[in-house]
């Protein structure tokens, strides 16, 4: 990840939680933590006490902005099950959501930090 930020690529992600974390997320923040701290832009919407109406119900990858890659995970513990190519989405929904997902969101080193805290 180091690598690919100085050579000025960029990697972006938002993940939306709802608390308490499964053991699942929690496994998974302790990696989000180094690839946060080697400069990936990850971000998190905490959806406990906030709603955020304008995203989908699944999450997604959108690749190079024009690819729509839909994640599945278990719904009893959220483990990651795989990716769908969504063939006939539109990226320009998309691009839409992921702005809207970014400007909810906070970055997750500070999400971290204030989640630690409490």
């Amino acid at each position: 990840m180091r690598e690919s930020t100085a050579a000025g690529k960029r990697s972006q992600r938002v993940y939306v939680i709802t608390r308490p974390l499964t053991d699942y997320q929690r496994y998974v923040f302790r990696y989000y933590h180094h690839l946060a701290e080697a400069g990936e832009d990850l971000r998190i919407i905490d959806t406990t006490d906030q709603a955020v109406p304008a995203l989908p119900d699944y999450d997604f990858m959108l690749v190079d902005d024009s690819t729509v890659i839909k994640l599945h995970y278990a719904a009893d513990d959220g483990t990651y099950l795989g990716p769908e190519l969504l063939v006939n989405a539109d990226p320009e929904v998309h691009l839409a959501y992921k702005q809207v997902a970014i400007a909810a969101s906070v970055p997750f080193l500070d999400y971290e930090k204030d989640f630690r805290s409490a």
